[in-house]
């Protein structure tokens, strides 16, 4: 009798630990996305929407049917709180709210074409911090039908398509559990995933989407954040170098199949002055530049601080202050050398040597400067102001994650989407959703 007691109540917590666990990961409800679509505000004046199938407007909440029209083409004008909607010939037909308790959908199968791009599913209307946006909501799955061919080439490996479109889903599923409490889940740019709608589907892309239908990443039974991007200049990045957060399965190490592809190398130049000026604007004040380099990498072979030799004195420049100072969208990663084009000396750091470290404060902002030991050492002579320096670097985008064209040349050589996707989030599974 007690073996029997005892086996119920193994069982018991077996299927109990087993349900603790799925509803851990939260995801198995996760069917729909909300995409914030971005569409200027001039153009949200007015809205010509087509659709082989025509219109109809449903409430929100109880879905039942506000108005039908089999017109193929109508145009949405702002009129206030509301949209009026006319025919193509400007007959008034409707009107319907913009704070998200109705829908506008095609009664069939057909997308809707909203200024000359397609979408599935329907769409909504919102007032997103004071500005009305729309919405687009649709399937989890063919969200990333429009997603995957933005964020990678179509053209790419299927094995590493596939990857893609397990990284893309886990990091929409992310995105909806983050922002469970907003009027949409994802934006429809970089600033979440790029989503191109209908028309930037491709059949190889659906192809892969399917064959992976609802897989997820998970580590520790929590759904992955699998950021991703185009190349990691042959290292991946730790996110917590990136973004301060550590996530156990987004670590740094060397990745070989990401090296000498289209985005590996990359530089340009800027001039001594225009650095000098860039570099006041971010509150750091210099007189003169007598050597620039890097003072110190992260884990991640990622620039973490750039010293500049002002006079007798060493100035320690944050890499993300240094990089607005000169335009971070020149950057194309922080994994980056410098060189004065001409002085020989210019990028040898000196040997640390103990030397005593203070802090100046001016305008509100801490600069480092290093006391020069040798009191008598003359420093070198600064630079022409015109004189270039010269920033080369590897990698194209943050590093963390999947590098897309490192998967792509995994795949090439042979390996499968779930071995790339396990290099490239250390220690995660895949799951199916069961």
């Amino acid at each position: 009798m007690k073996n029997k007691i005892l086996f119920i109540i193994t069982i018991f917590l077996l299927v109990f630990s087993m349900r603790s666990a799925k509803a851990e990961t939260g995801y198995e409800h996760i069917t729909n996305v909300d995409v914030k679509l971005g569409i200027s505000a001039q153009n949200l004046n007015e809205l010509k929407l087509s659709s082989n199938d025509g219109f109809e407007i449903r409430d929100m909440f109880s879905n039942l049917s506000l108005f039908q029209s089999f017109e193929k083409n109508i145009v949405l004008k702002l009129n206030g709180q509301n949209y009026d909607i006319y025919d193509a010939q400007g007959n008034y037909l409707s009107s319907m709210a913009t704070n998200k308790t109705m829908k506008i959908l095609s009664p069939g199968a057909n997308p809707i074409k909203i200024n000359n791009k397609r979408y599935r599913g329907y769409l909504t209307f919102a007032y997103i911090d004071n500005q009305l946006s729309i919405i687009n909501n649709l399937g989890l799955e063919e969200y990333l039908y429009g997603v995957v061919p933005r964020e990678m080439p179509s053209t790419f490996s299927y094995e590493a398509l596939k990857a893609q479109a397990v990284a893309a889903r886990s990091y929409a599923v992310t995105s909806v559990t983050r922002n469970k409490d907003k009027s949409f889940d994802l934006y429809d740019t970089v600033s979440s995933q790029v989503y191109g709608g209908f028309d930037a589907e491709r059949d190889n892309v659906r192809k892969a989407v399917d064959e992976t239908r609802g897989q997820i990443l998970l580590s520790d039974g929590k759904v992955v954040n699998a950021t991703y991007s185009s190349s990691n200049g042959g290292y991946t990045a730790d996110a917590n170098d990136v973004w301060g957060t550590k996530f156990k399965y987004l670590i740094s190490k060397e990745d070989k199949y990401s090296i000498n592809e289209p985005n590996y190398n990359w530089n340009f130049e800027i001039s001594a002055n225009d650095l000098i000026n860039g570099l006041k604007k971010q509150g750091i004040n210099i007189k003169s530049i007598n050597q620039i380099y890097i003072k110190e990498n992260n884990i991640s072979n990622r620039v973490k601080t750039v010293a500049i030799k002002d006079g007798a004195k060493e100035v320690l420049v944050d890499n993300n202050k240094f990089k607005n100072a000169i335009g971070a969208n020149k950057f194309k990663s922080s994994m980056y050398t410098l060189e004065i084009k001409g002085a020989s000396n210019a990028v040898v750091a000196p040997e640390d040597n103990e030397e005593e470290v203070t802090v100046v404060f001016e305008d509100g902002v801490a600069i480092f400067i290093s006391d020069v030991t040798n009191k008598k050492a003359s420093p070198s002579p600064s630079i022409n102001t015109e004189a270039k320096i010269k920033i080369s670097g590897h990698g194209w985008g943050h590093g963390v994650g999947l590098s897309q064209w490192g998967a792509n040349n995994m795949a090439k050589a042979g390996l499968k989407y779930d071995e790339i996707l396990k290099f490239y989030y250390d220690g995660a599974e895949i799951s199916n959703g069961n």
